[in-house]
C-alpha cells in the first residue's frame, strides 16, 4: 500500500532520530570501554588517573546527548498526529466499497485519499489536529490551550487536488465530478463550520457522508477512474 506524505515524512524522521541516539551511545560506549581500559593501564599513576576520568566524563555526555536525541521534536510529533489520523481514516473506509487510493501524487501535493465508488469518486484531506477548529467563510484558525491560530486551509488544499484529479482524468477521456471532502479525525464537538467551501466532516460522519449519493458510476466506469489514477501513480513513484 502506498504510504502517504505525513507516513513517509514522520518515518524519515523518526528514522533519522534513531539513528542519531544510536551514534551517541555507540561512542559514549566506546569512550566508557577506553576509560576503563586507561584506568587499568595506568594503574596508580596520576596522569593516567586524570586522562580515564576525562574520557569517562566525555562517555557520560554522549550518553546524555543520546538520550537527548531520543526526545522527538515538533516537527515529528506533528507528522506522527498527521499519520496516525491517516491510519484511523484507513480503518473507516475499509467499511466501504470500491477503489481506495492513498498518497494519490499529482504536480502539486498528495491526495491523502482517493475512493472510487458507485456512489462518485471522493478526494478526501484528512487532517489531525487538536484543539477547536473553526472555519469562517473559508477563514481557518483553531484554538489551543485558550489561543487563537491560523491554519493553511485545507479546504483550498481539498478543492486544488479535486480540481487536479479531474484535469487528469480528462486526459484520459474520462468526464465525471470530484468532490473534495475534507475529514477531521477524532474531532467529534470540536469542529465549528460556517460558510466553508467544501464539505468539512469529522470521522464518525463519514460513513453516513458517503451512504446519501444515489449510485452514479457503473462497474466499468469504476474501473477506467481506478486504471487512469494507477497509471498516474506508477509514473509518479
Amino acid at each position: 500500500m502506498t504510504r502517504t506524505y505525513p507516513e513517509r515524512k514522520y518515518r524519515e524522521l523518526r528514522g533519522k532520530r534513531r539513528v542519531r541516539a544510536l551514534s551517541f551511545f555507540i561512542l559514549s560506549f566506546v569512550l566508557f570501554l577506553t576509560a576503563i581500559y586507561i584506568s587499568f593501564r595506568a594503574g596508580s599513576q596520576q596522569h593516567g588517573i586524570i586522562i580515564s576520568l576525562a574520557t569517562l566524563l566525555s562517555g557520560l555526555i554522549f550518553a546524555l546527548l543520546g538520550k537527548r536525541a531520543l526526545k522527538i521534536s515538533a516537527e515529528e510529533r506533528i507528522y506522527r498526529a498527521g499519520a496516525m489520523g491517516e491510519k484511523q481514516f484507513k480503518k473507516i473506509l475499509s467499511q466501504t466499497d470500491g477503489y481506495k487510493f492513498y498518497g494519490v501524487p499529482l504536480k502539486y501535493g498528495d491526495i491523502d485519499a482517493l475512493l472510487i465508488s458507485k456512489r462518485g469518486v471522493f478526494a478526501f484531506e484528512v487532517k489531525n489536529y487538536s484543539g477547536e477548529i473553526h472555519c469562517e467563510s473559508g477563514i481557518w484558525y483553531r484554538i489551543l490551550r485558550g489561543k487563537k491560530e491560523h491554519i493553511n486551509s485545507p479546504s483550498e488544499e481539498a478543492l486544488r487536488h479535486a480540481n487536479a484529479l479531474s484535469r487528469l482524468l480528462e486526459n484520459c477521456g474520462i468526464h465525471t465530478h470530484v468532490r473534495p471532502v475534507v475529514v477531521f479525525m477524532n474531532a467529534q464537538g470540536r469542529l465549528q463550520i460556517h460558510r466553508c467551501s467544501v464539505t468539512v466532516i469529522h470521522d464518525k460522519e463519514l460513513l453516513p457522508f458517503l451512504s446519501k449519493f444515489p449510485p452514479i458510476l457503473r462497474k466499468n466506469d469504476k474501473k477506467s477512474i481506478a486504471k487512469c489514477v494507477k497509471e498516474q501513480m506508477f509514473r509518479n513513484y
